[in-house]
């Protein structure tokens, strides 16, 4: 702790490098007086009888809760009704990702069919099969229709 002097010469100020001296609190009406004999041998703290040891059924610790039968009856309905709806749902919802997965392979196979049937009438369809079709019943092509043909009434 750096302590300035108390009182510098004028124009000039000086930092004193000495440590201040720690000084007394003041004494104050809560603080007790501190005599030798407080720095004697402490006195033996009398001992607290330690309380019987209980003895006797084992769950005496549950018993001292005082839970009721009916209490514990009913929380075990309720969890057996949890557990039970729990399973419900978990068979239920394999059920439906059965029929799910069912479905699909139902649906792919009709995909496949529909694309087999749709390219089959396309090929029966097409230009190449009029054309042939065309020759077979003794038409002819008539090349591009280049000229327009009027008719007179």
């Amino acid at each position: 702790m750096i302590v300035k002097s108390p009182t510098p010469p004028p124009g000039k100020t000086t930092v004193a490098t000495e440590y201040a001296k720690p000084t007394t609190a003041p004494k104050s009406s809560n603080l007790r007086a501190v005599t030798a004999a407080h720095y004697a041998q402490p006195k033996a703290a009398p001992q607290a009888q330690a309380e019987p040891r209980k003895r006797g059924r084992i769950g005496t610790a549950i018993a001292n809760m005082q839970v009721s039968a009916w209490k514990i009856m009913g929380y075990t309905v309720l969890a057996s009704l949890a557990g039970g709806l729990y399973l419900h749902h978990q068979f239920t919802t394999q059920a439906i990702l059965r029929d799910v997965n069912r479905l699909q392979r139902e649906f792919d196979q009709v995909r496949l069919r529909h694309d087999e049937l749709r390219f089959t009438y396309q090929r029966m369809t097409g230009p190449a099969e009029v054309y042939s079709r065309a020759g077979s019943l003794g038409l002819v092509e008539g090349g591009p229709a280049d000229e327009r043909i009027r008719m007179e009434d």
